[in-house]
């Protein structure tokens, strides 16, 4: 039988483990929601089953330091990254060379830039790939 004392202090207890199973409760739902609204990627099922660091996948320590969602650092790059990584300079490049272009013709300085018969007054930024980190 326990006296009055043990009684407070194990009903003490139990309100302490209480307010802390409702707090990681909260913490996880919290969690659980920015999971749902974050944007997922497929992958394809080669890219998901690689080894870490395998077969050529790179991991730039000093542009991603961490995984942005769970900060642990084992981390790299699927090797789609590298033609992404190539097509959004190239996208980039001929947005840079267009802008150029278009700039030296407001300006009065260099011809027309011309795309299927039509003269371009603005030159739209480029819609770019995502370059992806998995952990």
């Amino acid at each position: 039988k326990l006296g009055w004392e043990e009684m407070h202090d194990m009903h003490s207890y139990l309100q302490l483990m209480e307010l802390i199973e409702n707090s990681s409760k909260r913490e996880l739902a919290e969690a659980d929601n920015e999971d749902r609204n974050a944007k997922s990627i497929k992958l394809s099922g080669q890219e998901m089953e690689r080894i870490f660091l395998g077969k050529g996948n790179n991991a730039d320590r000093h542009r991603f330091p961490g995984c942005p969602k769970c900060g642990h650092h084992l981390i790299d790059e699927p090797n789609s990254n590298k033609s992404v990584a190539k097509k959004n300079t190239e996208l980039q490049s001929k947005w840079e060379k267009d802008r150029l272009a278009l700039g030296k013709y407001l300006n009065g300085e260099g011809p027309a830039l011309v795309v299927n018969s039509k003269i371009i007054t603005s030159v739209t930024n480029p819609r770019l790939e995502p370059e992806l980190i998995v952990c």
